[in-house]
C-alpha cells in the first residue's frame, strides 16, 4: 500500500484524513464507509475506487505511521548511546506531534482483520527489532531481555497520545524520554551483569 505522490490523488488523502479523525473520535467499529465518504465529500461506494474497504483504510493509516516513525528515528551516530537517545526522543516527538495516530494505534491495532493484521504485526515486530538492536549495542550483556524491554519502551512512548491535554505535553514527553532511557539501564545494573529472571516460589 504505497503512499501516492503528493498532490496526485487528493481524494485518497482526504479519505485517510477523514477516516483518521473518525476512528480517533468514535472508534473503528462505530464508523461506517458511508460516514467516511460523507466526510470526504464523496459517496460511500466511491471509496471502493481507492480502498478495498474500511480495513484497508485503517491498515494504510498504520502503514503510513510506521513509515513516518522509521524516517523520524533513522540516524547515524558513532556513539551507540547517542543513537539510542536519538531514537527514543524521535519516537516520543512523533507520538506527541501526531497524538491522533498514536492513539488509534493503541486503541485500534487489534481491530484489523487478516491479512492486514498479520502485516501490521510483522512491521511492528521489525520496527521493535531494529529499536532493540540499538539497545543491545549499548547493553550487549542484556541481549536476552532487550526485546521485551523495547516493546515496553514503545508502549511507554506511545502513551503520550492518551495523556490529558490539561497536562503540559512537552513536560510529559521529556519525562517519558527520561523514563525510557533510564529504564534501559536496569537491564545491566552495577556489576555489569543482567539481572536474572525471578522464579515463582513453590507452594508449601
Amino acid at each position: 500500500m504505497p503512499r501516492p505522490a503528493a498532490g496526485e490523488t487528493p481524494t485518497y488523502e482526504k479519505i485517510l484524513e477523514v477516516a483518521a479523525e473518525l476512528f480517533y473520535t468514535r472508534g473503528f467499529n462505530a464508523v461506517g464507509v458511508d460516514q467516511i465518504g460523507a466526510g470526504a465529500g464523496i459517496s460511500g461506494p466511491a471509496i471502493y475506487r481507492h480502498f478495498a474497504g474500511k480495513d484497508e483504510i485503517l491498515a494504510t493509516l498504520f502503514e503510513h505511521a510506521i513509515d513516518d516513525v522509521l524516517v523520524e528515528t533513522a540516524s547515524e551516530f558513532d556513539d551507540p548511546h547517542e543513537a539510542l537517545e536519538h531514537h527514543v526522543r524521535a519516537h516520543a516527538t512523533y507520538a506527541m506531534r501526531d497524538r491522533r495516530m498514536a492513539a488509534i494505534l493503541i486503541h485500534e491495532g487489534r481491530s484489523l482483520a487478516d491479512p492486514y493484521r498479520r502485516r501490521l504485526d510483522r512491521r511492528q515486530a521489525d520496527y521493535v527489532a531494529g529499536f532493540a538492536a540499538k539497545v543491545e549495542a549499548c547493553y550487549p550483556d542484556a541481549k536476552s531481555r532487550s526485546l521485551p524491554a523495547t516493546w515496553a519502551a514503545v508502549a511507554t512512548l506511545n502513551s503520550i497520545a492518551i495523556t490529558p491535554h490539561s497536562v503540559d505535553q512537552q513536560d510529559v514527553m521529556e519525562l517519558l524520554v527520561l523514563f525510557v532511557i533510564e529504564g534501559f539501564k536496569v537491564l545491566v545494573p552495577t556489576g555489569g551483569r543482567a539481572p536474572a529472571k525471578k522464579r515463582a516460589r513453590s507452594a508449601g
